[in-house]
């Protein structure tokens, strides 16, 4: 059998998620320069205010000369930013956001259940095996006979679990399963993974934005009210997403249980 290439295809969600959170750590980066600086006190400013400030800067510097260097240095500090974040956060996202939400639930279950009972946090743990064991088992059972299948193993007999294994199993054996029985569908759960780590860093960001709108509360005290808000709506859809990228993939790893790779139709026409 002959090595194949695959060449690696980039998105428009690839280049937002890398590049729409770096701005944005880089405006919040500038306006905690200018936090620190002696001119806060007598000039407060806001991340809004130093967006537009970075955007009308080469004209306040020397003209237009300097224009098309600084917006390609800053787009390049952008990407080299977000592709470090994108890198890193998913992992800080999705602890910050399960402890979040467990003490708003827990708060909620408080004041509104009789019983009193906490939410347990590992519910909410990528990729959620308390969850799919408890509420959809037909899809988590499904799942792990397929997976069983595919490495030839017997939880039983051969004394191993699919959720030991190393990374998080068996998710991403399913995302492989899918790479190669149907690419198609593998690239739609890489869509969503990139969308997931997009959110996961403009959530951090967002989280970064509300300490320094904290910090500032009596010079701007609407700051603080808007990053709340944005931090709750995106924090929610990154936890929302998230969920969803693992459930689709079980959907599609059902979906292509009993395919054909590509590569084996071919091949076997070329035996014929």
């Amino acid at each position: 059998m002959s090595p194949t290439f695959t060449p690696i295809r980039l998105t428009i969600i690839d280049f937002l998620g890398v590049f729409l959170p770096g701005m944005v750590w880089t405006v919040l980066f500038f306006t905690l320069r200018e936090m620190v600086s002696p001119q806060w006190n007598i000039k407060p400013t806001d991340p809004l205010k130093v967006a537009f400030f970075i955007a009308t800067l080469p004209k306040e510097l020397s003209g237009h000369e300097y224009g098309a260097p600084f917006y390609v240095g800053l787009a390049l500090l952008s990407i080299l930013i977000g592709y470090f974040n994108m890198a890193l956060s998913t992992y800080p996202a999705e602890w910050i956001s399960i402890r979040v939400s467990s003490f708003i639930r827990n708060i909620i279950c408080l004041f509104n259940c009789p019983c009193k009972k906490k939410i347990q946090e590992t519910i909410y743990e990528f990729p959620y095996h308390n969850y799919y064991k408890k509420e959809p088992q037909f899809l988590y059972s499904s799942i792990k006979k397929i997976v069983n299948a595919e490495l030839q193993i017997q939880e039983e007999s051969d004394n191993v679990k699919i959720e030991k294994l190393a990374s998080y199993q068996p998710f991403e054996i399913c995302k492989r399963i899918l790479k190669i029985r149907q690419p198609v569908l593998w690239e739609e759960a890489q869509y969503r993974e990139a969308q997931v780590r997009m959110l996961a860093s403009l959530f951090l960001a967002s989280l970064f934005n509300l300490i320094l709108s904290t910090l500032a509360i009596k010079e701007e005290p609407s700051w603080m009210f808007t990053s709340l808000v944005i931090t709750i709506i995106v924090g929610q859809t990154f936890r929302n997403r998230r969920f969803r990228e693992v459930e689709d993939v079980y959907i599609s790893t059902l979906l292509v249980r009993n395919s054909v790779p590509p590569s084996s139709n071919s091949n076997s026409d070329k035996i014929k």
